[in-house]
């Protein structure tokens, strides 16, 4: 039986998003209370019913806080001081330290990029690139 190869990952996404900095909305704010995770896995990421809320069946956390297999890289707040005339920017966010994740005994994993909103309003985002350095 085959086992899994131990990776080291370090992630980079790159964002397009036009929610204004120093905002005040409903359940958070727009911009800084929806949170970009960063994640790598051995397990496909799906989401599932629990208690009729879809969740994700991997740790990437809750809101501000990082998971075992997902940490967060920032918010979705461009650098546009609220009230100001919409403009779409773009917006880099790195992992600030390598996550370690066991593969499939294929040597495959999963890279995830995801939101997670204390925000409880529409949010639309842009994610344009997804770069990563896996090392054995």
């Amino acid at each position: 039986m085959l086992s899994g190869i131990l990776y080291k990952a370090t992630l980079t996404v790159d964002i397009v998003t036009n929610i204004s900095k120093n905002c005040i909305g409903i359940g958070g704010a727009p911009g800084e209370s929806v949170y970009v995770k960063l994640a790598a896995t051995k397990d496909e990421p799906v989401n599932e019913l629990d208690n009729d809320m879809y969740r994700l069946n991997i740790d990437i956390g809750n809101q501000s806080q990082s998971g075992t297999e997902g940490l967060v890289v920032g918010n979705v707040a461009n650098s546009i001081e609220c009230g100001a005339d919409e403009v779409y920017e773009k917006k880099t966010l790195s992992m600030s330290q390598s996550i370690d994740v066991l593969s499939d005994n294929d040597g495959k994993i999963w890279l995830t990029v995801g939101f997670d909103s204390g925000f409880e309003g529409n949010t639309e985002i842009f994610v344009t690139k997804l770069s990563a350095n896996i090392v054995e």
